[in-house]
């Protein structure tokens, strides 16, 4: 029970890192092209793509102790 609640986790925070890393990069590449040359468009958006850095290692983790528990 516990293994299946941690997999269905695992896959519930890929897909949101997942989701959230997609908007960031169409967020990103659309205020790229509103910035004056010289700006940088990264400074903007980095608390959301250390959101979802934060979202895919966690979800890594937890995938670890998946595969763990299989073998």
């Amino acid at each position: 029970m516990f293994q299946l609640i941690r997999k269905r986790l695992s896959d519930v925070l890929f897909a949101m890192a997942i989701a959230l890393s997609a908007y960031t990069l169409i967020t990103t590449y659309i205020d790229r092209s509103k910035l004056p040359p010289g700006m940088c468009p990264i400074n903007q958006n980095a608390t959301l793509f250390y959101i979802s850095i934060g979202l895919l290692v966690t979800s890594f983790i937890f995938s670890l102790f998946d595969k763990k528990n299989k073998g």
